[in-house]
């Protein structure tokens, strides 16, 4: 339950990996769609969200996703180009210090018994026993 309502809160991106992990309050992008890409990121040694943003330090105040560019494969090409357009609603600031591992959907991100509860009840109020 813990792990599967977490998610990395992404500061300066050396701690969730790109793929496998939730960050930022959205799901894994390990999905069928980019399945190739995955394993041709994989292979360049792009594994952590940091390694797909441009190293900028013009960047401003948002992170700048990079352009994933060397495919020969029109498949991979047409994956790569959706990968981006899902990066760039996925808006990141400029911070220093580690990335936070963080719970649930509240704003703070810290765990509270209350979410939890309604978690494990599948977010469905159950009616109470009236044997009780």
């Amino acid at each position: 339950m813990v792990q599967k309502n977490s998610f990395w809160e992404i500061r300066e991106g050396d701690q969730a990996l790109f793929w496998e992990d939730k960050w930022q309050h959205e799901p894994n992008l390990q999905k069928e769609d980019f399945l190739g890409l995955k394993q041709e990121t994989d292979n360049q040694g792009l594994l952590k969200v940091k390694d797909f943003w441009e190293n900028s330090h013009n960047a401003g105040k948002w992170r700048i996703w990079k352009k994933i560019e060397g495919r020969e494969d029109k498949t991979l090409n047409s994956k790569a180009e959706s990968l981006k357009k899902l990066l760039d609603q996925r808006i990141i600031l400029v911070m220093e210090g580690q990335d936070q591992l963080r719970w649930g959907n509240n704003k703070e991100g810290n765990f509270n018994i209350k979410e939890a509860k309604g978690f494990l009840l599948d977010m469905e109020p159950q009616a109470p026993n009236k044997t009780w």
